[in-house]
C-alpha cells in the first residue's frame, strides 16, 4: 500500500525529499505549490479572495488609458460675439424689431465715416450695423471697446428718436387729412370690454 500525503503537505513533503538529497533541485511547480496550497480534497475549495476580486465593479480609471480619444472640433470664437453679447443685453427689444433675412454683400474694407452710411437709409440701421460700427472704431480708430460702444450707442439712439418723431409726425399728418387709423387687437379687445360692462350695468 502507497504512503498517501495529504495535499495540503504537500509541498512539505518535497522540502523534506530536497533535504535528504533525493531531489537536487526544487520542481517547477514548487513554487506555486508554495504559494497557493491545494484545498484538503481533491475539489479544489474556493478562493474567497479571487471571488470578492472577480465581483468588483471594474474601476473606470483602470481602462481609461485604453479608450481611443475622439475628435472633438476647437471652440470657434469671433470678436464681435461678446460685443453682440452686451448690445442685446442692455437692448433686448432691438431683437424684436422685424429682420429682413436676405444675405447681402459685405464689405469688409468699409470705411464708416458715420453709423449711417451715404447710400444707406437710417431705417436699415439695426443692432448688427452698431456691432460692426464698434469694431470699426476699435479697429481703425485706436479706442477701447467702452467708448467705441459709447459713440456707437450714441448715434444709434439718434436714429431710433429721429425715427419715432417722423413716425409720430406722419400719423399726425395723416388724421388731419381725414386718414382713419387702424385700431390694433389690443384697442379691439378694450373696446369689446367697455361696450360689455356697459351692457351689464344697464341689465342691473
Amino acid at each position: 500500500m502507497l504512503f498517501r500525503i495529504r495535499p495540503t503537505q504537500l509541498h512539505y513533503h518535497v522540502e523534506h525529499l530536497m533535504k535528504g538529497g533525493i531531489y537536487s533541485k526544487a520542481p517547477i511547480w514548487y513554487p506555486v505549490m508554495k504559494m497557493f496550497p491545494p484545498g484538503q480534497s481533491l475539489p479544489r475549495a474556493s478562493n474567497n479572495n479571487a471571488t470578492s476580486t472577480l465581483n468588483k465593479k471594474n474601476n473606470k480609471n483602470s481602462t481609461k488609458h485604453l479608450r481611443t480619444k475622439s475628435a472633438r472640433p476647437q471652440p470657434i470664437v469671433y470678436p464681435e460675439d461678446a460685443l453682440r453679447r452686451q448690445f442685446y443685453r442692455d437692448h433686448p427689444y432691438e431683437l424684436l424689431r422685424p429682420r429682413v433675412l436676405m444675405e447681402k454683400e459685405i464689405q469688409v474694407d468699409k470705411v464708416w465715416k458715420s453709423l449711417v452710411g451715404d447710400d444707406e437709409d437710417p431705417s436699415e440701421v439695426t443692432g448688427e450695423s452698431v456691432i460692426q460700427y464698434q469694431m470699426y472704431l476699435m479697429a481703425h480708430k485706436g479706442m477701447s471697446q467702452r467708448q467705441a460702444y459709447a459713440i456707437a450707442c450714441n448715434e444709434f439712439y439718434k436714429i431710433r428718436a429721429r425715427e419715432e418723431i417722423e413716425q409720430r409726425v406722419a400719423e399726425e399728418q395723416a388724421i388731419a387729412f381725414g386718414a382713419v387709423r387702424k385700431k390694433s387687437e389690443v384697442e379691439k379687445t378694450m373696446w369689446k370690454e367697455y361696450k360689455e360692462i356697459r351692457r351689464t350695468r344697464n341689465a342691473v
